[in-house]
């Protein structure tokens, strides 16, 4: 019997990926303001479709610290409310920018992390970002592109959906290709048992 697979609409599936950047110092409160009040002047310049404005959270040990989540895949109205703006999209090499600025403004340095590597992946020192952080950085925004289908202020609605089960579905998959090579390996002989007596 055949049954119908369900298919899932990307946006509602866990996608869930956040860069995530950290005072390399202590900063004071009067700076964690002044740095806070800038990251959102220089975020409204933009409007924010393909990755989240950078934004700072409290922490008990005094650094800075916040989060840029990737949007791979936007909602619709969110994709029309985009091409109705004349501001530009905000990606994570955007985002990069902003902490690059408030670096040289306020004299802080930034380490990164992300889900898969508590890092540091990389650094900006003296409003400088380093190649390694910057060559990740590109490559995960080329991927929302890619999977979201939003380019410049000409974005369309994605239409993606994904098998719920093409996770399980992937391993069976690789059965139906045979390796190139073939790798002889020794076969054990059982061992012998022998009774006293």
């Amino acid at each position: 019997m055949v049954t119908q697979r369900e298919l899932v609409p990307l946006g509602e599936m866990n996608l869930g990926f956040t860069v995530y950047y950290r005072s390399t110092e202590p900063v004071s409160d009067a700076n964690s303001v002044r740095i806070t009040d800038g990251a959102s002047a220089i975020c409204r310049e933009r409007d924010w479709l393909s990755c989240e404005p950078v934004r700072f959270s409290n922490t008990t040990d005094g650094h800075l610290k916040g989060g840029s989540k990737p949007n791979f895949s936007p909602h619709p109205k969110e994709v029309a409310s985009f091409n109705q703006q004349e501001l530009p999209d905000g990606t994570m090499h955007d985002a990069l920018e902003v902490l690059c600025e408030l670096s040289r403004e306020h004299g802080v340095n930034w380490e990164f992390s992300h889900d898969h590597d508590e890092g540091p992946i990389g650094f900006i020192v003296a409003g400088k970002c380093d190649d390694n952080l910057l060559a990740q950085i590109e490559a995960l925004d080329e991927l929302v592109t890619m999977i979201s289908g939003v380019e410049g202020s000409n974005a369309e609605s994605p239409n993606i959906y994904v098998e719920d089960d093409l996770v399980d579905d992937i391993i069976d998959d690789l059965d139906d290709f045979a390796p190139e090579v073939e790798v002889e390996t020794e076969e054990e002989e059982p061992p012998i048992l022998k009774f006293p007596g």
